[in-house]
């Protein structure tokens, strides 16, 4: 059965299949409303990507957009960010918006890796150029910035806007890929029908529930983090070397010595940081996560003789 009214679901038109199908129905345990972090990506791809159809983010973000759009064999374009300060390129997306009218946008807020945030009001400012586009926004580092466009967002008028929030960087749940997603209840309903009912097993949802419970303990950790953050942003100002500190549990270096031996050298050290090798403008770079005081202690009293004393 078609239920698809578009007078009344203003926002992009799912695919036909999607629109026709029939949900599977099984005993779900609390679990229809939880997704692993990837199907909460995948789902709104299978919902709304199709072959020949624009996708538009930008560049560098996250990697895992990319392939979820050309494995539907959308046609992907993007837009760089701004300078050494990576400013987030609005009059560029603007301009994509209005001449390609991409069928999704997918803007990750902090973006991973450059930490660039976009305003809550930019945002919906998109959204309102193209109603048949799609607006994808990945909170997940938003509590390390604050500024959750769910604060603020009416779905109601703002039909044509999804946001994924996740517990992984907060909550110490990263390995078990809980996530939610966030929308008009109509758009929800349809992004529903392409997830499984067995997505997410018992124990993440036993954990899920158990850390939404105790928030506390999660603005007590974003909180260490934030102030974690701080410290190290002041030590590498007494240093000469390039850094990028923006919204997110992380910032990007660009050490004196090869970024590939720093790497090795730190991680014989038990320090893991990140190549952006192959990530547009910030090739020469390291991604370093920021963790509680003593880790980023432990991490600067290495890095100094391994980089700065060469």
């Amino acid at each position: 059965m078609n239920d698809f009214d578009p007078l009344n679901n203003l926002f992009p038109k799912p695919r036909e299949e999607i629109i026709n199908m029939q949900s599977y129905s099984a005993p779900l345990e609390n679990r229809r409303n939880l997704l692993r972090l990837d199907l909460a990506i995948n789902a709104i791809f299978n919902c709304f990507g199709e072959k020949d159809q624009i996708f538009l983010t930008t560049n560098p973000t996250f990697g895992y957009y990319s392939p979820c759009a050309e494995i539907r064999g959308m046609k992907k374009i993007s837009c760089s960010y701004i300078g050494e300060n990576f400013l987030f390129p609005i009059e560029e997306f603007r301009e994509k918006i209005i001449k390609h009218n991409p069928k999704l946008i997918f803007i990750c807020n902090p973006n991973n890796p450059t930490g660039t945030v976009l305003s809550s009001h930019e945002i919906i400012n998109l959204a309102n150029i193209n109603k048949d586009s799609l607006i994808v926004v990945d909170e997940l580092y938003e509590k390390f910035n604050g500024d959750s466009l769910l604060e603020s967002i009416d779905f109601e008028k703002n039909k044509n806007i999804l946001i994924i929030q996740s517990l992984s960087k907060t909550a110490g749940l990263a390995g078990l890929r809980i996530g939610f997603t966030f929308g008009n209840k109509s758009l929800i309903q349809y992004i529903n029908k392409v997830t499984g009912p067995y997505d997410v097993n018992s124990f993440a949802i036993t954990a899920a529930l158990a850390a939404l419970k105790d928030k506390s303990y999660i603005d007590n950790y974003v909180l260490e983090v934030k102030k974690a953050r701080e410290w190290i942003l002041n030590k590498f100002k007494s240093t000469k070397i390039r850094t990028h500190f923006s919204g997110g549990n992380y910032f990007l270096i660009w050490p004196k010595k090869d970024p590939k031996i720093l790497i090795q050298q730190m991680r014989e050290k038990g320090i893991l940081i990140r190549s952006m090798e192959n990530k547009k403008d910030i090739g020469n770079s390291i991604r370093v996560s920021i963790g509680t005081k003593e880790q980023m202690i432990f991490f600067w009293d290495n890095y100094k003789i391994l980089d700065l004393k060469n």
